[in-house]
């Protein structure tokens, strides 16, 4: 009953936390009556009671005050979920993923590996690419061996958002073992593949008038990603630190130093996996690079600007960005480009406001 509050509140804290359960009711009642008083000073300090020390009817608490109308009381709340970290009460979140999602992403990583069941659930639920990265990038920060093993029954389920489960796995340390090397191989093959598939459809773009520099330099965005993803999986298999050296050398983006960046991956790379990632980002002719990797390539699946731009907006995977389609919906209206617009029609309804526009003015 002291009249200064913060005494008022360690009070609480200690007889909650401390006291024998005959005396810990009148703590228990006020806290009680600050959660749900129409005063938010007061919702706010049983906020931060509950942060720190746990009673029974604390999981009911937090539910009505994760629920407030008070948007900072719901975000106090969150935090405090994270901190107490009591997994009957971390599962109050996912239903607030949605509305909140950085701040519950924060609260999962807060509680550590306690928060991995919820980051799993959320993941198994029907979510967007992007949410899905997020979660990702959450389980990669807590790190530990539980985190480990979601990401790489991630990495084996799904080919989608491999690049994010990629980059937590890195800053994480991880290095392949025995038993999910023939998946790292797997995934290093596809990532190069892919980064040869987008050389050749960069290869076309120049080969043509009707070269949009848009798409052009999305492209070139999409490959330095696809050269980041790789060097992730390289780190893998060789020390993470000679690897990060490699990534500053190309990042520099001078001859030399990406030369040397170059020479060092022969060195500690499988041969296979270093000709094809030398070949697609070193120094030379683009077409050059090109007819070096042919045979990883059949010759009539980019023979014209059109395949390219249907190869992009056919895809299902969401392995291209959204810039990347958008400047394809638009090079088929500016150019006039023979494409099936009947593809258009499922970015008319895009939840992206840059997709479902752009294709409204390419149908138009």
């Amino acid at each position: 009953n002291h009249e200064q509050e913060q005494i008022q509140i360690a009070a609480l804290e200690s007889m909650v936390q401390y006291a024998p359960s005959k005396d810990k009711e009148p703590a228990i009642t006020l806290l009680q009556q600050w959660a749900t008083s129409p005063v938010k000073k007061q919702r706010m300090n049983a906020v931060q009671i509950l942060s720190s020390v746990s009673v029974a009817s604390s999981h009911t608490l937090l539910f009505t005050l994760l629920n407030d109308a008070d948007k900072e009381i719901r975000y106090a709340a969150i935090v405090a979920v994270g901190k107490s970290a009591e997994p009957k009460n971390l599962e109050l979140l996912p239903a607030l993923f949605g509305l909140h999602p950085k701040q519950v992403l924060q609260a999962f990583i807060t509680a550590g590996n306690k928060g991995l069941p919820q980051i799993r659930l959320l993941l198994q639920q029907t979510t967007t690419p992007k949410e899905q990265s997020s979660l990702i990038i959450a389980a990669g920060r807590i790190g530990g061996e539980e985190a480990e093993q979601l990401l790489i029954e991630l990495l084996e389920q799904q080919t989608t958002n491999s690049a994010a489960i990629l980059k937590a796995l890195n800053r994480m340390n991880y290095t392949s073992d025995e038993k999910h090397q023939a998946l790292i191989d797997e995934r290093t093959n596809q990532h190069l593949l892919r980064a040869v598939e987008l050389l050749f459809m960069l290869n076309r773009l120049l080969a043509t008038e009707k070269t949009n520099l848009f798409l052009y330099n999305s492209l070139q965005l999409e490959l330095l990603e696809e050269r980041e993803t790789v060097l992730n999986l390289f780190s893998f298999y060789s020390e993470k630190e000679q690897v990060n050296k490699i990534k500053k050398a190309l990042q520099l983006n001078q001859r030399e130093t990406a030369a040397n960046a170059l020479e060092l991956i022969e060195l500690t790379i499988r041969k296979d996996f270093a000709f094809t990632f030398n070949t697609v980002f070193e120094e030379a002719d683009i077409s050059f690079r090109c007819s070096r990797l042919r045979k990883m390539i059949p010759d009539s699946l980019y023979k014209n600007i059109e395949q390219v731009i249907t190869h992009i907006l056919e895809e299902e995977k969401e392995e291209f960005n959204h810039w990347t389609k958008a400047c394809s919906l638009h090079s088929c209206k500016f150019h006039k480009l023979r494409v099936n617009h009947t593809i258009f029609h499922k970015y008319l309804q895009s939840e992206n406001r840059l997709l479902r526009e752009t294709a409204a003015y390419a149908v138009s």
